[in-house]
C-alpha cells in the first residue's frame, strides 16, 4: 500500500525542545496505495524553520541507513498551528506538503502499519520524536489511524504508548483520520507574575531597581523600552507603563503589566518675619508655613514655638516641612538670630 505522510505543525519555534511532533500515522482500509500518510504538528507558539530536519520512515523496523527505509528531507518554515502532510505523489483526496521518497521501491507498498513500521523525526541529526512502536502487535495501524493525543505538547525520543489512540478507518479522511488537521489542547504559555513593592513615586525619589518578576529570567520594559531601573527624576511626573515578560523553553511568552505613577513635589513656602530677636523676648508661635498642615523644626528639633531665652544667643535655623497626600515632601527655611 502506498503511503501518505502528513506533517502537522502548530506554530512554535523552539529553542531547546522539539515542538514539532509526529501527530498521526494512517493506513486506511481503502485506497491505501495512494492515501497512506504521516502527519507532523508544530505545537509551539512560533513558526519553526525545518531546515536540516528529516522524517525517517521505517519499514519492518529497518534502520535509516538501510535501503529498506526512506528519508524525507524537510524544509520551509511551518507556521504556528499548521498541519503538513507527507503522502504518496498519487494521492488526490487531501492536501499534502511532501511526498514519499521514490526509493526504495518497496517502501510505499510495504509500509502498511504492520509490526515494526513507523517513523522518527530528526532535527539536524538529533532524534526529537519517535513514532516507531517496534515489535508489538498492540500498536498496529493497518486499516487504522494512529493519532497523537491532543495533550501531547512535546516530542519524545522513545515511543510512549499512552500518547497514542488507534481507530479503524475506512478512508484517509474518515474521522478521526484528519490529514492536515490536528487537535491540540496544549497550554504552553508560562504563568507569569510581578508584584512590585510600590507603584507610587515622588519625582525626587531614588532610582528603583526592577525585580521580583517570576519566573526569573524575563525582561522588563518601561513605556515599551527595555529597562532594569525605574528612574522617577529622569522619567518625569505622570503615569508610566511597566511590563515584565517571560519566554519559556517552548518559545511562548506571557506578560504582566503595571502602571507606575510619578508625583510632583509640592511647592512649599515659609514666611517668618522675625529675623532678629532679643534673648529676653517672649516665645513666638511658629507660623507662616504653606500649605498648611506641615511641621516646624528648629535646629532639626520638632517645635511649635520660637523661644529666644531657651534657644540662647546665636543664629537658629527654622525649617517648615510639608508632606502631601502622595507622600511627597518639600521644605522651606528661615533663620533667626538671637542677640543679648
Amino acid at each position: 500500500m502506498p503511503a501518505l505522510w502528513l506533517l502537522l505543525l502548530c506554530g512554535l519555534s523552539l529553542p531547546t525542545r522539539a515542538q514539532v511532533i509526529i501527530s498521526e500515522l494512517c493506513d486506511p482500509a481503502t485506497n491505501f496505495s495512494n492515501d497512506r500518510f504521516i502527519e507532523i504538528t508544530n505545537v509551539s507558539c512560533v513558526p519553526v524553520n525545518l531546515s536540516g530536519w528529516e522524517l525517517r520512515i521505517y519499514k519492518n523496523m529497518s534502520a535509516s541507513s538501510n535501503p529498506d527505509s526512506g528519508i524525507v528531507n524537510l524544509s520551509g518554515i511551518i507556521p504556528a498551528a499548521t498541519s503538513w502532510v507527507i503522502a504518496a505523489s498519487s494521492s488526490a483526496n487531501f492536501t499534502f506538503h511532501y511526498t514519499f521518497p521514490s526509493t526504495p521501491g518497496t517502501l510505499i507498498s510495504e509500509w502498511n502499519g504492520q509490526e515494526q513500521d513507523g517513523a522518527k523525526l530528526f532535527n539536524n541529526g538529533v532524534l526529537v520524536d519517535n513514532a516507531l512502536a517496534g515489535d508489538t502487535a498492540t500498536f498496529l495501524f493497518n486499516d487504522r489511524s494512529m493519532q497523537r493525543n491532543s495533550t501531547v505538547c512535546q516530542g519524545s525520543n522513545t515511543f510512549v504508548s499512552n500518547q497514542w489512540t488507534i481507530t479503524q478507518v475506512a478512508t484517509a479522511t474518515t474521522p478521526p483520520a484528519s490529514p492536515g488537521f490536528h487537535t491540540l489542547s496544549c497550554n504552553n504559555y508560562p504563568i507569569v507574575s510581578y508584584f512590585p513593592s510600590t507603584t507610587s513615586f515622588c519625582v525626587y525619589a531614588a532610582d528603583y531597581t526592577l525585580n521580583g518578576g517570576s519566573p526569573i529570567g524575563g525582561t522588563y520594559t518601561i513605556n515599551g523600552n527595555s529597562a532594569t531601573v525605574f528612574s522617577p527624576s529622569a522619567l518625569g511626573t505622570g503615569q508610566h507603563a511597566i511590563s515584565y515578560s517571560y519566554t519559556n523553553i517552548y518559545g511562548c511568552t506571557n506578560t504582566v503589566n503595571h502602571t507606575f505613577q510619578v508625583h510632583a513635589q509640592p511647592t512649599v513656602t515659609f514666611t517668618w518675619p522675625h529675623s532678629m530677636l532679643c534673648s529676653n523676648e517672649a516665645a513666638i508661635p511658629l507660623s507662616g508655613g504653606s500649605p498648611a498642615g506641615g511641621n516646624y523644626y528648629i535646629n532639626n528639633q520638632a517645635a511649635t514655638v520660637f523661644n529666644p531665652a531657651a534657644l540662647g544667643v546665636g543664629t537658629h535655623t527654622i525649617r517648615y516641612i510639608y508632606t502631601d497626600g502622595n507622600g511627597c515632601s518639600d521644605t522651606a527655611t528661615a533663620t533667626t538670630t538671637v542677640n543679648t
